[in-house]
């Protein structure tokens, strides 16, 4: 504020003159001060987050469901899971959420589609299934996770989860009217993989007992691996002094699962167990050479 006289040329029926004894004028800052009509508003301090603070992904979600899943025990006493979906969500409802993630800001593919699928992991992550999109492509997360008890401690790792796609009638029709196929080649030289052998008897992983039968599982994903006895396939294993003796009997085979018997009287360390089996049609040898105890 400032002191003023009376011939100064202040206008009388300004608010912001104070008649005292001295009389004062109130100025901008002052507590009180009245800005002239029309003046303009001073502007408005905008808030800056700090680089360290700012979002770094659209999707910031804390307090997802969990992934629902059911156990089974299956012929060779293995607890396996699959999941159990939690429901359905439609197109509408993957609409309407993309919509309100990416709120105000400005519209680009990269965001577009980076939310869209932050929000599809998110939804099959627990266990939701997503409808066709645009009748193109829906979305879900199986399990095949293989445990050797009930006792089952799920991990990402050990329930086996892949994404997968199902069909809308649109993007199968699709794919099946503009599809055309070239082969590269056949390989004949695919051999059987080993990837675990389990004793039939106790259930013991990488464990045998004489007289009684293994669970041997094949990993083989391509090759269409096929067991048939009457054409030369076999199971042996190859005792610690180095000679082989062959399985005794079999169960029902699968295309990707044996059931063998070991001899009778077999004893000491298993150093490898050699699978035969037709691989496209071809006769094939696989080797497991991790040791298989008694």
């Amino acid at each position: 504020m400032r002191i003023i006289h009376y011939d100064e040329g202040y206008s009388w029926d300004d608010p912001n003159i104070r008649f005292a004894d001295p009389s004062y004028i109130l100025e901008p800052g002052d507590e009180g001060y009245t800005p002239p009509a029309g003046a303009p508003k001073p502007p408005r301090k905008r808030r800056t987050i700090p680089l360290s603070s700012q979002q770094t992904t659209i999707n910031n979600n804390t307090t997802m469901n969990p992934y629902p899943f059911i156990t089974r025990t299956g012929t060779q006493n293995q607890v396996t899971t699959s999941r159990q979906s939690r429901g359905t969500k439609t197109q509408g409802q993957f609409y309407a959420e993309l919509t309100t993630r990416i709120g105000t800001q400005p519209l680009t593919i990269p965001l577009v589609f980076k939310t869209g699928f932050e929000l599809i992991n998110e939804w099959i992550t627990e266990g939701w299934t997503i409808a066709p999109i645009e009748d193109i492509l829906g979305f879900f997360l199986p399990s095949g996770g293989s445990f050797e008890d009930t006792n089952v401690q799920p991990t990402f790792d050990n329930m086996n989860h892949k994404p997968a796609c199902n069909w809308g009638d649109a993007g199968r029709g699709w794919v099946a009217g503009n599809i055309t196929y070239e082969n590269q080649g056949h390989q004949g030289r695919i051999k059987p993989e080993v990837i675990r052998v389990t004793d039939n008897w106790t259930g013991q992983p990488d464990h045998y007992t004489g007289g009684k039968s293994v669970h041997i599982v094949l990993g083989n994903k391509k090759g269409r691996p096929q067991f048939n006895r009457s054409l030369g396939c076999k199971v042996r294993f190859r005792k610690a002094d180095g000679t082989l003796v062959e399985a005794t009997d079999y169960g029902a085979p699968g295309t990707t699962e044996i059931d063998a018997q070991v001899p009778a009287g077999t004893t000491g360390n298993i150093t490898e167990v050699i699978v035969s089996c037709l691989i496209n049609g071809t006769l094939q040898d696989g080797s497991y050479t991790t040791i298989v105890v008694a």
